[in-house]
């Protein structure tokens, strides 16, 4: 059985160039293109977890990959599909076996493209180079999270990436607002090894073998709602709301 945790959210926002964090409360590292998509990002590294900015540079090259098999279920076709509305979009898990991972979705009788090799080059002028895989299904109309194997070992990472860390931060909880919340709690439970918390008329709780909480509520769309972070640095909780995406941050013991 392949190993799944949280890895990231991407947040669609547009003129990402001219964008910083309101207050510089979430540090933000530029990223760089994904020169076969169009798009390119910035990123906030919590830990290994971190948030995804993205925006499109190249608006052609990115409506014609949409249609394509490849890359019609992708993330940089949710900008399209969702005619490029700001706001989260989608969420990553991180594997350490994609391919037996794409053997266990087939086996739910789940639509799968991929693995699809990728990557975009810092602007340093690094490659960074790992593989996605995406998943469909016919009977699930929300858009379902996809899956990332980097092709650095995660101890490398780990080096390369320790002095971006927020170290007095860690993401918590997804909020989640769907109209097929009872699918999402059935589905994700057996698709991706959920662990069944809690339930009430207003809201469901799943959470990911690495502890990462996704709480889903009725809504009339899918999306998105809320990243829900702990700080050690504050001693109340307080939610910004950034470009049609809402950021609640809690103190550590709360």
């Amino acid at each position: 059985m392949s190993h799944i945790q949280f890895d990231h959210v991407i947040h669609h926002i547009e003129n990402l160039d001219n964008f910083n964090y309101p207050g510089d409360i979430l540090a933000l590292t530029k990223g760089g293109k994904h020169q076969n998509l169009g798009t390119y990002n910035v990123l906030s590294h919590i830990d290994l977890r971190y948030i995804e900015y993205l925006d499109v540079y190249n608006m052609k090259k990115l409506k014609e990959v949409s249609k394509t098999e490849e890359q019609k279920h992708s993330f940089a076709a949710t900008l399209v599909h969702e005619s490029f509305s700001q706001g989260f979009k989608r969420l990553c898990f991180r594997t350490d076996d994609i391919e037996q991972l794409k053997e266990e979705m087939l086996a739910e009788g789940l639509i799968v493209t991929g693995p699809l090799e990728m990557s975009r080059v810092s602007n340093k002028g690094q490659k960074i180079t790992w593989k996605l895989l995406y998943i469909n299904d016919k009977n699930f109309n929300s858009k379902l999270p996809f899956f990332i194997q980097w092709d650095q070992p995660e101890s490398e990472r780990q080096a390369l990436l320790e002095d971006k860390f927020q170290k007095h931060l860690s993401i918590s909880a997804i909020k989640i607002e769907s109209p097929e919340r009872d699918k999402i709690v059935k589905n994700w439970q057996k698709w991706f090894k959920m662990t069944f918390i809690s339930e009430n008329d207003d809201v469901s709780v799943l959470e990911t073998a690495d502890g990462i909480q996704f709480e889903i509520t009725d809504a009339k769309v899918h999306k998105i709602t809320t990243v829900v972070l702990k700080d050690k640095n504050i001693e109340a909780p307080f939610l910004i709301r950034v470009r049609a995406g809402n950021y609640r941050f809690e103190p550590y013991n709360s």
